[in-house]
């Protein structure tokens, strides 16, 4: 699992489809960029787990709106099905601040944020950010791999707070996460 800076031309697969947009820097635009992104991965008939896909749409939209608000600026919000069936999703704020990836890995039980990039590479997803030429501010960037490909998850290291990863074999699996509560009607998690 990485979670590193990175160049804008990192290699991936070729794209087969992109769809993006540019949303105020609001806590409304969450639920906004869900309903968008699943409408058109649906219409793509993406393969993929729309509902993981969701909930990191969701996280990344929300630290940016948290941690990359400047009056008057937009995040932009882009989505890649690549020709291996894996999915990008790029979000986009206008600070040039690199996120702090190991700082939010394993926040202390009573602290109320902090867990959403954790969320997501328990998801299996690819954690990398890079910074914007043309427009400036960042980009985090998350890879859902394609489905069946096996999943990285996070592991602590035992010396250090930081993350770690591990790939598993081909075929082997890591012990499941606990399941989160899914509100299906709001679709959303529940605490």
């Amino acid at each position: 699992m990485s979670s590193r800076a990175a160049s804008a031309s990192e290699a991936i697969s070729p794209v087969r489809g992109e769809w993006s947009a540019s949303l105020p820097l609001i806590h409304r635009s969450v639920g906004l960029s869900r309903i968008n992104a699943r409408r058109w991965m649906t219409l793509c008939s993406w393969q993929g787990d729309v509902e993981v896909a969701m909930l990191v749409v969701s996280e990344l939209v929300t630290n940016a709106i948290n941690h990359g608000y400047v009056v008057g600026h937009l995040l932009d919000l882009r989505l890649a099905i690549l020709e291996d069936g894996s999915l990008l999703v790029d979000v986009s704020d206008p600070l040039p601040d690199p996120p702090d990836f190991g700082a939010v890995c394993f926040p202390g039980e009573d602290e109320e944020r902090g867990r959403g990039l954790r969320l997501i590479r328990e998801l299996g997803a690819d954690l990398w950010w890079f910074l914007r030429q043309e427009r400036g501010g960042k980009t985090v960037r998350a890879h859902i791999p394609a489905p069946g490909t096996p999943i990285r998850t996070p592991a602590r290291s035992a010396d250090s707070n930081r993350c770690t990863s591990r790939r598993y074999a081909h075929g082997s699996q890591p012990a499941p996460a606990p399941a989160l509560p899914v509100d299906r009607a709001a679709r959303r998690t529940v605490p």
